[in-house]
């Protein structure tokens, strides 16, 4: 069905064309006259820049284009990741100095490590005194 539809667009377009060619030819006058020409004169440019410029030359130079174009905008979204990044870090790194600043102070003698150094203390005089009696 989309086969015969499409045939009877190409079949409909071409007999307007062949139709309109006939008018223009008996009557002398040319439809949509400034438009036509204009996208005349277009086409007569991109014709005769084709002869002067090669092909291979602008597809390289389009591609060397796209390229970076598409290298701009991957490193610009990395530098908005990093910024990002940026951001979660120093805040992280701000609310750590805040605890640290509110921490109590690591010089400070904690029951724990006074009982620690009791303990080592009275071990090592013990071991003192067991060498004494040894001799």
């Amino acid at each position: 069905m989309a086969v015969i539809i499409a045939i009877a667009v190409v079949a409909i377009l071409l007999g307007g064309f062949l139709l309109l060619t006939v008018y223009e030819k008996r009557t002398g006058k040319r439809v949509l006259r400034t438009y036509r020409e204009s996208l005349d004169t277009k086409l007569d440019t991109i014709f005769s820049l084709k002869e002067k410029v090669s092909l291979r030359l602008v597809l390289a130079h389009y591609a060397q284009t796209m390229m970076r174009r598409f290298v701009h905008d991957v490193v610009k979204v990395l530098l908005a990741i990093i910024k990002v990044l940026e951001r979660a870090l120093l805040r992280i790194g701000s609310y750590m100095h805040a605890r640290a600043v509110s921490a109590p102070s690591l010089q400070a003698r904690t029951h724990v490590l006074e009982a620690l150094r009791h303990l080592r203390e009275g071990l090592s005089a013990k071991d003192e005194e067991v060498r004494k009696l040894e001799k």
